[in-house]
């Protein structure tokens, strides 16, 4: 399930919150990764004086989902040096919606590649709550940072079972020995059972027959005593 609105910036002025001044975060038609248009944040070449401008997007990380995972194009580029890093980088930030707290730095950078790179994320540990997902650029010194944005996008995934995992599996219960006294005295069926070479053994009739001759032998002993109970009488 995609949680991104206007993840690729076709639309112009939908679902994104622009926070700079003006030219430091607008919609872009001269660099794109994909479609006709990305975003732009920062300005591409030196002005002077220090700046910082972000684009952010609301959104709800459903904790239904096993996975959900950011993954956006950027194209870097800047003409200060990585010991100005502090003050001049490129980043990607998820916000508490409801504190404005920093949540979770997912990029933090100062690049000069001019060209479409690609970002991941995993976001599965948010799940359940409301975030501010945040792409900004800071310039310390008017140093042209900046970055092109597109194709951003959160995928939920793994839709999880409502009773997976909860409580773990019922018992079973041992039905087997009532199962078996039922088929020996009737009312019921014996189940056959697999032998290792793959045909039906026929351990369960052996079983039968031999409770039966069991019985059969202690009806004829009670019987062999009565007789002889009987003619030890007649003869006293």
């Amino acid at each position: 399930m995609e949680l991104v609105r206007n993840g690729d910036f076709e639309t112009t002025g939908a679902a994104w919150v622009l926070v700079a001044n003006e030219g430091e975060a607008t919609y872009a038609t001269e660099i794109v990764a994909d479609g006709e248009q990305s975003m732009r944040i920062g300005v591409t070449s030196p002005i002077g004086e220090p700046y910082e401008s972000f684009i952010e997007q609301t959104i709800d990380l459903p904790d239904a989902y096993g996975s959900i995972v950011l993954t956006y194009r950027y194209y870097p580029l800047s003409k200060a040096k990585e010991q100005q890093k502090a003050a001049n980088n490129q980043s990607v930030d998820i916000y508490d919606s409801l504190t404005g707290q920093l949540a979770r730095r997912l990029m933090y950078v100062l690049r000069n590649e001019q060209t479409w790179l690609t970002g991941e994320s995993d976001l599965t540990a948010l799940a359940g709550q409301k975030v501010q997902l945040r792409f900004a650029v800071m310039d310390g010194g008017g140093n042209g940072t900046a970055m092109y944005v597109d194709d951003v996008s959160i995928q939920a995934c793994k839709l999880k079972s409502s009773g997976a995992g909860q409580g773990g599996s019922a018992l079973a219960t041992p039905t087997e020995p009532v199962a078996s006294l039922k088929w020996i005295f009737g009312g019921g069926k014996a189940t056959p059972t697999p032998s290792p070479g793959g045909g039906i053994s026929g351990g369960g009739g052996l079983n039968r027959l031999g409770v039966l001759a069991v019985m059969f032998s202690i009806l004829v002993i009670i019987g062999l005593l009565v007789w002889w109970i009987a003619r030890a009488f007649r003869r006293s």
